[in-house]
């Protein structure tokens, strides 16, 4: 049997991330919507959106939040959900 070349892999950073190939970046676009719709299914019952556990999370990592963090909070997610649509 033929001996498999081990490629080297390390962490892209500054210029590197231009070698990334497109299909790395489908694929991994293609595993994030497979776990944010596993999320989805798991949370339908309960009524919650994945967006709402992620800001429960944070409020529960907080202890508690004032009505400006909580704004805060909900204005950074919405930033992120706009950037993953």
């Amino acid at each position: 049997m033929a001996a498999m070349k081990v490629r080297e892999t390390r962490p892209t950073n500054g210029q590197d991330h231009e070698r990334l190939s497109p299909c790395v970046c489908r694929t991994l676009r293609m595993v994030s919507r497979a776990v944010t719709q596993l999320y989805h299914n798991v949370l339908r019952p309960s009524g919650l959106r994945v967006t709402q556990v992620s800001i429960l999370a944070t409020i529960a990592r907080l202890g508690e939040a004032t009505l400006r963090q909580l704004e805060y909070i909900e204005e950074k997610q919405i930033r992120v959900d706009h950037i993953a649509a």
